[in-house]
């Protein structure tokens, strides 16, 4: 069942993969992101189901800002932050707590509780929800096969999900 909902987000994916000959390393990063997402999302569940989904996520992030504040460093200290309005503090505050800790939350919740083999088919609706955030928010356009593409990873999703195994269910704990 996992084919499809890969090859949707191939075929999705298709014109960014002709191109990697003259942007390769950018999607290149981008892949190496997703192996590591995923490996972290596996090593992650166990830690989850021993101590909780909160205190993992709160010391994840704890221990993961000192390097990325020290790697973005060079950068944050030429940004002209008093002169920033309140709508960009409004998305910075958002894309924070919403976004990165409630969404990392959400995400540790649901593998905890259904267990990574019905979630993990859940990261191929990245592409395609990204390319649908991107038409409504900024009017990209698409051709027909980047359509059929989204549309071949939503079944193929849907397909995994609905035909998972009772054993694959939410776990049952005990009190």
């Amino acid at each position: 069942m996992w084919r499809w909902p890969m090859a949707g987000v191939l075929v999705f994916l298709s014109d960014k993969v002709a191109l990697m000959r003259t942007q390769g390393l950018g999607d290149l990063l981008l892949l190496l992101a997703a192996l590591l997402f995923s490996a972290h999302t596996v090593a992650a569940s166990r830690l989850f189901a021993r101590h909780g989904v909160t205190l993992v996520m709160a010391y994840t992030t704890l221990l993961a800002m000192v390097p990325m504040l020290l790697i973005n460093a060079p950068q944050a200290l030429q940004v002209p932050w008093a002169s920033l309005g309140a709508a960009v503090w409004g998305a910075l505050l958002w894309s924070l707590a919403v976004a990165s800790f409630a969404g990392w939350l959400a995400w540790g919740w649901l593998n905890d509780h259904l267990g990574v083999a019905r979630t993990a088919p859940l990261l191929y609706l990245l592409p395609p929800v990204a390319g649908l955030i991107s038409w409504l928010a900024l009017g990209e356009t698409f051709s027909a096969l980047k359509i059929a593409g989204a549309m071949m990873a939503g079944v193929g999703v849907a397909a995994t999900q609905f035909s998972c195994n009772p054993a694959d269910g939410p776990r049952r704990r005990s009190p």
